[in-house]
């Protein structure tokens, strides 16, 4: 690389950084764009290109979403100043002749989820993509009114777990509930419902997350998944890892005496409805 092109390189990152520092972007971002520098040309042309069409969708989004936030009553900071900028990085690479007003039935209820969100990250970004998702003309029709109302029924925490098991597809994963046979299984009662195989992500161990019962009960409350312990999947080593998991070790350890209350669980399947599919490839494009 010549001098002249060394020049002409550092300019483009200087402006791509002022692009960047125009949207909102915070010291992260502006370093990122510095190390792209030293890589390669292409991709500071790249990193230019993008912070040009997010200033562009920025322009169109004002006209097109203004009236929309005059309508339903939000004067917050946010919406005045950094809206339209978030909504225009999730449409950076939407054509422009693919940009239109959503739908205000869709659009009025996910302002009003995310002006309720703003300090959650996970939430405030399910409703971004929602609204993306509906202010493009190839999708807008698979953002049904009814998903800002789901996301406002999540809490932070749960939508990650959420989003992990949709993308799992519609054949379901596996799931175990723990159980006590009553001597001379004459009955049972459940000590632990909906038990996953859940790890950590690093170490792999086994993790027990306590309020996961209630995440899927609530996920089966608003028509995202089933739950299912009629239907198993088969195969000796479907379900193998329930032996390992923390809750069907404490519950043995309280129950010595195997002839007494024998512990014991039912194979099931946690399965995405085709609502919960939806959902997902609204609000996380990923």
């Amino acid at each position: 690389m010549t001098g002249g092109e060394l020049v002409a390189g550092a300019a483009v990152v200087r402006s791509a950084i002022g692009a960047s520092a125009k949207l909102g972007g915070d010291a992260e971002e502006k370093k990122q764009l510095s190390e792209i520098a030293k890589d390669s040309k292409a991709l500071e042309v790249a990193a230019q290109a993008r912070a040009d069409r997010v200033a562009i969708r920025q322009m169109a989004l004002t006209k097109l979403l203004s009236p929309l936030a005059n309508w339903v009553g939000y004067r917050s900071e946010y919406f005045e100043k950094q809206f339209n900028k978030d909504l225009a990085e999730k449409l950076a690479d939407t054509p422009e002749d693919q940009l239109v007003s959503p739908s205000p039935v869709v659009a009025a209820q996910a302002m009003e989820g995310l002006s309720y969100s703003l300090d959650e990250p996970e939430l405030k970004d399910m409703y971004l993509n929602l609204l993306a998702r509906a202010s493009d003309a190839r999708t807008r029709g698979s953002s049904h009114p009814s998903f800002a109302q789901v996301i406002k029924q999540l809490s932070p925490e749960e939508s990650s777990r959420l989003l992990e098991i949709l993308k799992t597809g519609p054949y379901g994963i596996p799931m175990v509930r723990i159980k006590i046979n009553t001597p001379g299984g004459t009955g049972y009662h459940i000590l632990r419902n909906h038990v996953l195989e859940l790890r950590n992500v690093a170490t792999r161990e086994p993790v027990e997350d306590p309020r996961i019962a209630i995440y899927v009960d609530n996920w089966a409350r608003l028509g995202l998944v089933t739950v299912e312990y009629q239907q198993f999947r088969v195969g000796d080593n479907a379900y193998a890892w329930h032996e390992s998991r923390p809750e069907f070790l404490n519950a043995r350890a309280s129950r010595p005496d195997e002839e007494a209350e024998r512990v014991t669980f039912d194979k099931g399947l946690l399965i995405p409805t085709d609502f919960g599919l939806r959902f997902a490839e609204a609000v996380d494009p990923n």
